[in-house]
């Protein structure tokens, strides 16, 4: 069986892998590896290994230098590695984003395009791999901004978990205190049938002039790291359904909370 190799589909192809996999690695491990460096690495690697894969008659021995000699060796290059299981982290990240392209690029190439459009399928999966790598950037984000909070009604506290909105600079314009914004189905279950419930004036994207409903607990603990911020009396307003629905947290603190 013979097979026709086209050197300039082979060499686009492993570079533009090559560099989404490094990109990706970069982006999942924060590191500080500069783009060019990330290209010419990729363009590098990609004349060995194209020189390699002409010159070598065994395809055996061609994939253990490629995998265990010249990716660790362009890992190395990129990222500078101090560190042994540095090292080590990067190459197990490296890999799982090059399974992950090359099975999107595929199943594009079997499934989606019937054979055809070789280049296209890898340029769509690495655009893929690119979204889904700034979703869970996004995601880190905002796990990284929640925290386990505590709230106190006349003897019985309840469990949320709170997430620092800088936005939300809401203060309540009787008492002047900050308002964080509570799931309503969370906060009822706990408020007492007579709750003093008043309401306060806001603005927010789509609402310029609403009303927000109110009220006053006993206090409000916030477990930051080993420290925790103590809001005694703490005003919550009582939020739509729909701001906590599909989220992980049922409370939105107050940006004057944590700043203080």
């Amino acid at each position: 069986m013979k097979y026709e190799l086209y050197i300039d589909v082979f060499f686009f192809v492993n570079c533009f892998m090559d560099f989404i996999a490094l990109t990706l690695t970069k982006m999942f491990l924060h590191k500080k590896g500069k783009t060019l460096r990330l290209l010419f690495v990729s363009i590098l690697s990609s004349a060995v290994s194209l020189g390699l894969f002409l010159l070598l008659s065994s395809y055996s021995f061609y994939q253990l230098l490629i995998h265990f000699l010249l990716n660790p060796f362009m890992l190395l290059i990129c990222f500078r590695a101090k560190e042994k299981r540095e090292f080590l982290m990067e190459w197990a990240v490296s890999y799982l984003v090059f399974l992950l392209l090359g099975g999107i690029m595929q199943w594009l190439y079997v499934e989606v395009f019937k054979g055809k459009g070789f280049l296209l399928c890898v340029s769509v999966a690495g655009g893929i791999c690119l979204i889904l790598q700034c979703h869970l950037e996004h995601h880190a984000k905002i796990i990284e901004k929640i925290y386990p909070v505590k709230v106190f009604v006349e003897g019985n506290e309840m469990e949320l978990k709170g997430y620092y909105d800088s936005g939300n600079l809401l203060t309540d314009p009787f008492l002047k205190e900050p308002v964080s914004i509570v799931s309503r189905k969370e906060i009822v279950s706990i408020l007492p049938k007579d709750a003093k419930i008043r309401l306060i004036p806001f603005s927010s994207l789509g609402t310029e002039n609403g009303l927000l409903p109110v009220c006053t607990v006993e206090k409000m603990i916030v477990y930051q790291n080993e420290s925790k911020i103590e809001i005694k009396p703490a005003v919550l307003g009582i939020g739509r359904e729909e701001l906590f629905t599909g989220r992980e947290y049922q409370l939105i603190l107050n940006e004057k909370i944590l700043r203080s």
